[in-house]
């Protein structure tokens, strides 16, 4: 843990005064800890998100940086930690569309694909092996990618406006839904039949993802016990006040979730 708590416990009494809280909501830190003895003057690696404080000593193992990594699967805050981790997901799933299509292939082609494997050299790492790879892998890996990342940008720049905080989610997403909806038609139809795909997406897709996605988040799954409300665990020395504090914050953010959602 790269802070502490060395000062006195004189100005914990209030709640604007806990380190927790103070960091949350963006205050200054009362207690920056600095090591009696520093392992050199270099300048020292920082964690990513807000600055609120400094190392006080550089790694000697920088993989043991690693260790913040499972903070990224839940990754709220950082916008290009948000876009990275869109692409690894479209990247992912474009492969497993990829291996699927080379399986099609395999199947309708055997003879084809016989001379191929036949071509190869033994070792793992042949070029032609690689080149092979390549092929099945980088054409729907790099598409899906690109649309996954294309979509994320594409909400974040109308949630970014100021006039779009009072629009409901749903609008956000169908407009990058319809914006690019002819580039994913464009994969698998001919260009003449795409405006007919697009009125399609819009009309019939769309509103039947945006519905099963509301039954999986919204006040059905809480009804049916589909997401449970997640259990709420406190500190000790937690008073009752801040607990009710918490817990009314909790029904705000709720019910703004509710009308964003609507």
């Amino acid at each position: 843990y790269w802070t502490s708590l060395t000062g006195s416990d004189v100005h914990k009494n209030s709640v604007d005064q806990i380190e927790s809280y103070r960091t949350k909501h963006g205050f200054k830190e009362l207690d920056i800890h600095n090591s009696p003895k520093r392992r050199n003057r270099d300048f020292k690696p920082m964690l990513y998100g807000d600055f609120i404080g400094m190392l006080n000593f550089k790694l000697s193992e920088p993989w043991a940086l690693t260790r913040h990594l499972p903070d990224l699967v839940n990754e709220s805050h950082q916008k290009p930690i948000q876009w990275i981790k869109y692409t690894i997901k479209g990247a992912v799933i474009g492969a497993i569309y990829g291996l699927y299509q080379h399986s099609n292939h395999l199947i309708e082609n055997r003879f084809v694909d016989q001379k191929l494997y036949l071509s190869e050299k033994r070792s793992p790492f042949h070029i032609r092996g690689l080149l092979k790879y390549a092929k099945i892998f980088a054409r729907p890996m790099g598409y899906t990618a690109g649309l996954f990342l294309g979509y994320k940008l594409l909400y974040d720049f109308f949630e970014h406006h100021t006039g779009g905080q009072d629009i409901p989610d749903m609008f956000h997403h169908f407009k990058a839904w319809v914006i690019l909806s002819p580039f994913v038609l464009g994969y698998f139809l001919p260009f003449r039949h795409l405006p007919w795909g697009v009125i399609l997406s819009a009309t019939m897709v769309f509103p039947t993802y945006w519905y099963i996605r509301t039954i999986s988040n919204g006040e059905f799954s809480r009804t049916h016990q589909i997401c449970p409300e997640p259990l709420n665990f406190y500190q000790a020395g937690v008073s009752k006040a801040e607990k009710d504090k918490f817990e009314h914050q909790d029904r705000i953010e709720a019910i703004g979730w509710a009308r964003a959602t609507e």
